[in-house]
Formats: structure tokens, C-alpha cells, sequence
């Protein structure tokens, strides 16, 4: 009987010196697992940041232009460049051509290749017969034909010619980039001009039949004026 208290006793003393060391191990392990499960590893802002941009390749027609975005310049077109999303300034130069701008927008729904169409000046001969017409270009007086206006830009102008006495000709012409076009513009007289031109034609013809009647009338009574004196004589 003895003996068998003593063994409980000692059980009873081992398991109460076994209690903490367990609830440490097990708090332990909780706090492990916890930091484990809940640790949020955050992601560099260059990681961010590149995950929003968007590739785009900017190119142009022709090829060559400075590529230009939002006052910095990336490059020669066509060029590939990394973009953030919203509104983007883009300006392409070239030499011999017109600086083109444009706006691009950045998004989910934006191509991923932006083309842009380079013009430059053209050339335009005007001439009329008769020459010396006058010519208006958009309105303005250019000067008289033959003439060549270097350095228009591309477009649409209303052109027209006009002369004393001919029916003014208006027509409105397309110049192309890079065009060098020539225009050759046939006056016609005005009805006034040919019904003045008419009139002074009959006037004159019927001044030339009247003056005919009388040297014929005149020669006529010359000739009986000359056998009445060579009666009288005889």
C-alpha cells in the first residue's frame, strides 16, 4: 500500500513538472505557425510600377521621326517604349516634314502599336489661256498666270481665275503631301463681251457693204458721166 502511494505521488509530481514545458512548446508552435500563416511579404514599388506599364511601338510614315512623349524624347520611329496608363503627348519631327502631334491614351483597350502619318509641303502651277488671269487662292490674291505657289500644305483649296472679259472659272483642287501638280485653266469670253464683239462685227460689215454700194454707185456714174461728155463732144 505504501509503495503504490509513493508511485502516485511521483506520476502525479512528473506530470505537473511536464506542464509547463509543454504549454511553452505548444505556445510556441502556435506563434510559429501563426506568424507564418498571417506574414504579408510586400512588393518593391518598381514590381508595381512595372506591372502597370503597357509596351507600345510608335511608328511613323515614313519611319525616322524623333519620337517625342511628354517633352522627352525616347527615340528614333519606330521605337518601343513602356508607357503608363492615361494621357500621353506624343510629337514626331522630322526634317522636310510638318511636326506632327497627337494624344494618346493608355489603357486596357489601346492598341499596342500607334502609326502616324508625316506630311509635308507641295507645289502648285496655275496657268490660263489667255495668261495674265488673275488667281485667288482660299480668297487671297496670289498674282496673274503662269505662276507656282511652292510650300502649300497638304489639303483641300478653293481656286479662282478670272480675267476682263472671260467667265471667271472657280474649281476646288486636293493637294497631297509631297504633291507637285499643275493646272492649266481655259477662259471662254462672257456673252456680254460676245454680243459686244457681235454688234461692232455687224456695224463694221455693214459699214463695208455701204462703202462697197458706193464706190460701185460711184464708178457707175463716173462711167456714164464719161460717155455723156463723149456725146456732147460727138
Amino acid at each position: 500500500m505504501e509503495l503504490l502511494m509513493r508511485l502516485i505521488n511521483f506520476t502525479v509530481f512528473l506530470y505537473f513538472i511536464s506542464l509547463p514545458v509543454l504549454g511553452a512548446s505548444t505556445d510556441s508552435t502556435v506563434q510559429k505557425l501563426s506568424a507564418d500563416t498571417n506574414k504579408i511579404v510586400p512588393e518593391k514599388a518598381s514590381e508595381i510600377n512595372q506591372k502597370q506599364l503597357k509596351t507600345i511601338k510608335i511608328n511613323s510614315e515614313p519611319s525616322g521621326a524623333t519620337v517625342i512623349v511628354d517633352d522627352s524624347t525616347r527615340g528614333i520611329s519606330p521605337v518601343i517604349l513602356q508607357l503608363e496608363p492615361g494621357n500621353h503627348q506624343i510629337v514626331l519631327r522630322k526634317k522636310g516634314f510638318y511636326l506632327k502631334r497627337a494624344e494618346f491614351v493608355v489603357d486596357s483597350l489601346s492598341p499596342e502599336e500607334l502609326v502616324l502619318t508625316l506630311q509635308q509641303p507641295g507645289s502648285l502651277l496655275i496657268k490660263s489661256e489667255p495668261a495674265g488671269a488673275e488667281v485667288l487662292i482660299d480668297g487671297q490674291n496670289q498674282g496673274v498666270t503662269p505662276i507656282l505657289q511652292k510650300q502649300l500644305k497638304p489639303g483641300n483649296y478653293p481656286i479662282k481665275i478670272q480675267l476682263t472679259d472671260y467667265e471667271p472659272i472657280e474649281k476646288e483642287i486636293e493637294l497631297k503631301s509631297g504633291a507637285s501638280d499643275t493646272l492649266n485653266f481655259v477662259l471662254k469670253h462672257t456673252a456680254s463681251y460676245i454680243d459686244s464683239v457681235t454688234a461692232v462685227t455687224s456695224r463694221k460689215k455693214q459699214f463695208e457693204k455701204r462703202l462697197h454700194l458706193g464706190i460701185v454707185g460711184g464708178v457707175f456714174l463716173i462711167f456714164g458721166l464719161v460717155l455723156l461728155g463723149m456725146e456732147i463732144k460727138g
